[in-house]
């Protein structure tokens, strides 16, 4: 299927530049408001973080590991459960090619479930990888959560894997920790893997409500993640799929290599900056910069 979603999404964005002649403000963004780089720099020295300055800095320009630099890896495996260390993180310049290159390797069996309407990458990908697909519509009436028994029925014995999105895009939802439990069993039961588009994840309104990544709920599951969303760190290009079962690490390499040779040091550096800021440092510059914006609104 050819990708609709995001041309039309460039298209629309253009006109909201200022320099186009289009809008001054853009209220429509699905990602926290980005930071500068020297604002990032700003945090990491309010929290006595200069080795991270001096490094983003004066760092060199040679090649890094593909699959992301050790010092990133780590810091990724602290937002997970003991279960995940840096050997169970791979690095991508960002969530849509760690989308694709899980597609690829997983789609091998020759069948995948996914869960209808979703974003085109997540729904898409395991047909552009050559599985047969099997599309679950989720229903408003349902609160938008995913109905185990119909997992069930749409299962073969050649189903590979599922694609799930949580928080849910488009509808904004969170699955229900029952679902969640369910879904687990089913896929342990039919020894399927479970990939999660966990972009959204960490912008939960509730925390209370906020259910454990997939890549910590299930031995055979995927998180899928990039800094753009709750980060503001769309501009630094990272993302990462973070998972337990290491049996699946080199099929993932060897699949990475056709996509990416290496990442860009100074957006490592720059995502370590973001990870190590709190959540409570980030929000706060966030609301503060989203009130000056609100005053600008209003004089309008």
């Amino acid at each position: 299927m050819a990708a609709l979603t995001e041309p039309w999404s460039k298209k629309h964005k253009l006109v909201t530049k200022a320099g186009a002649g289009g809008l001054t403000f853009n209220l429509s963004n699905s990602y926290a408001q980005p930071l500068t780089a020297a604002e990032l720099i700003a945090l990491a020295l309010a929290r006595g973080d200069q080795a991270v300055v001096d490094d983003y800095h004066t760092h060199g320009l040679a090649y890094t590991p593909n699959g992301g630099s050790l010092d990133l890896r780590e810091e990724i495996a602290k937002l997970y459960g003991p279960a995940i260390t840096a050997a169970h993180v791979l690095v991508f310049p960002g969530a849509q090619l760690a989308l694709q290159t899980a597609a690829f390797t997983l789609a091998a069996r020759g069948h995948a479930i996914v869960f209808t309407p979703g974003y085109q990458s997540t729904v898409e990908a395991p047909a552009h990888a050559g599985a047969e697909v099997t599309r679950i519509p989720l229903k408003a009436a349902n609160g938008w959560q995913i109905v185990p028994a119909e997992v069930e029925a749409a299962i073969r014995p050649n189903t590979g894997y599922m694609v799930i999105n949580e928080p849910y895009n488009p509808a904004d939802t969170l699955m229900r920790p029952e679902v969640q439990q369910q879904l687990v069993a089913l896929a342990e039961r039919h020894g399927i893997r479970i990939l999660s588009d966990e972009v959204y994840r960490l912008l939960e309104h509730d925390e209370a409500r906020r259910i454990p990544a997939m890549c910590d709920a299930y031995p055979k599951g995927i998180s899928v993640v990039a800094m753009s969303k709750p980060y503001g760190g769309c501009g630094i290009a990272i993302g990462w799929l973070a998972f337990q079962d290491l049996s699946i690490m080199q099929q993932l390499v060897d699949v990475q290599y056709f996509g990416t040779a290496s990442l860009s040091r100074a957006s490592e550096i720059q995502a370590i900056m973001a990870l190590r800021a709190t959540l409570l440092q980030l929000v706060f510059f966030i609301i503060f910069i989203v009130a000056c914006f609100c005053c600008f609104v209003r004089l309008f």
